[in-house]
């Protein structure tokens, strides 16, 4: 009932929330939900609320809330998956088995989507590997030792819907744009690619990174930054029917 009643905070989520997706976005997110993170263990979640994945809804952990920092970070991590995951990027109508691209679940990735080129650059040469691993802790923590060069973060080695949100929220955080020395920077550099993606850059680091009480956002500073999540534990509550 504490964190039904918190009105006040209600509104500072949102309105941080406003700070990091436009109105030119917003329009993605048709619902936006404030829960307890306390029973399910996630700071935020993305949810398709359509079927074409034209609208998602945004859950936010109030009980993770206290640190502005890690909530921040949150809210830019989940909103990567809806630039990631909505109708312009995939095809939720192909199946998987129709598919000739990268299917992370939600539907097939479109040949010039986002996800689709980082799969291409950074997962398809070690993708039997990949599933191999899946179910085991360890196998996963064994898999991200042997590629770590590829990932910007341990949690990013979850599955390349993780990996592409954490690649968005770095290349968002970080000052420098990297030289690609190795292929985790090269999925960076896909990012400076993309022209709507540099306009998003710009407006989040304006809204939270400048003037006297900028926010300090650092890559990879979640708390559990550096735990891999697995089909059955993950840190962010995203949907997807691939794990």
């Amino acid at each position: 009932m504490v964190y039904q009643n918190d009105v006040t905070r209600h509104q500072e989520l949102w309105s941080l929330t406003k700070d990091v997706v436009p109105q030119t976005h917003r329009n993605y997110m048709n619902e936006f939900m404030i829960y307890n993170g306390e029973v399910t263990g996630s700071a935020g979640y993305v949810y398709e609320t359509a079927q074409d994945l034209s609208t998602w809804q945004m859950g936010l952990a109030i009980n993770y809330a206290d640190d502005q920092n890690e909530l921040l970070y949150t809210i830019i991590h989940e909103f990567g998956h809806i630039l990631t995951l909505n109708n312009t990027q995939l095809d939720a109508s192909t199946s998987a088995g129709n598919c000739n691209n990268y299917f992370p679940g939600e539907g097939c990735a479109r040949a010039q989507a986002f996800i689709n080129k980082l799969y291409n650059l950074g997962w398809a040469d070690i993708w039997s590997e990949y599933q191999q691993a899946q179910g085991s802790e360890t196998a996963m923590q064994n898999f991200y030792d042997q590629h770590r060069d590829r990932f910007v973060t341990n949690y990013a080695a979850t599955n390349p819907g993780e990996d592409i949100a954490e690649v968005f929220a770095t290349f968002v955080t970080m000052s420098n744009k990297p030289a690609g020395n190795n292929i985790a920077e090269r999925k960076i550099l896909l990012m400076y690619n993309e022209h709507e993606l540099m306009k998003l850059r710009d407006y989040i680091r304006n809204n939270l990174m400048s003037g006297r009480n900028a926010f300090t956002l650092a890559p990879g500073s979640w708390k559990r930054a550096k735990t891999i999540g697995t089909h059955t534990s993950s840190f962010c509550g995203l949907h997807n029917r691939n794990i």
